[in-house]
């Protein structure tokens, strides 16, 4: 069993320009998986429950992306094109 009891650490990411970046959270978000040792998918899991506000709208617009079969990469590069 994988260790997410870190993911209480990640901060929440609402897209807002008086927040953090994108990069900044993604990379909350793969250093955390590093030392947790996490796969692809609960890294997505991860994203998109710390999403709220601006940034949870857009994935709530984009079905696929929150998909189980959806690999992180990929949400990972549409966040940061998008957002």
């Amino acid at each position: 069993m994988k260790d997410v009891t870190l993911n209480p650490g990640i901060k929440d990411w609402t897209g807002d320009s008086n927040g953090c970046t994108i990069h900044e959270f993604l990379a909350q978000i793969d250093t955390y998986a590093k030392v947790s040792n996490w796969a692809d998918d609960e890294k997505a899991l991860i994203v998109n429950a710390k999403l709220q506000a601006i940034a949870l709208q857009f994935l709530q617009g984009r079905e696929q992306l929150i998909s189980d079969a959806f690999p992180y990469a990929i949400l990972r590069e549409q966040l940061i094109c998008e957002i």
